[in-house]
């Protein structure tokens, strides 16, 4: 594997790529972020209507509402701090995107199969 040499490279191009770096993973995050929510408060929202609403008469909620009780649950847990083994973007960014929703399809489709029975 080659090195890069960096010595002919104009400072303002590093910085700009560092920046772009950077801007590059808040925007990655917010939208992990945003894209965990709407997952969460889908899942959440649709389950709540199939068992909640029936069985206790609570009135339904909206993906915003059931994100923001998946967030007050969430915060109930508490924050595990033990050591982890680092992880890479790729494994992040798979955690994020794709199994967040794989995990919500595969609770509603038990979930589902469920309210079958009731």
């Amino acid at each position: 594997m080659s090195k890069i040499d960096l010595t002919n490279v104009h400072p303002a191009a590093l910085t700009i790529g560092v920046l772009g770096g950077l801007i590059g993973a808040v925007s990655t995050l917010m939208l992990a972020i945003v894209w965990s929510g709407l997952v969460t408060g889908v899942m959440l929202s649709v389950l709540w209507g199939w068992f909640i609403v029936p069985i206790f008469g609570l009135p339904a909620l909206s993906i915003i509402q059931a994100w923001g009780v998946a967030i007050v649950f969430r915060s109930l847990q508490g924050i595990d701090l033990s050591q982890k083994p680092e992880q890479g973007w790729g494994s992040v960014f798979t955690k994020a995107f794709i199994g967040k929703p794989l995990v919500a399809v595969l609770i509603l489709g038990v979930a589902w199969v469920a309210k079958l029975w009731i």
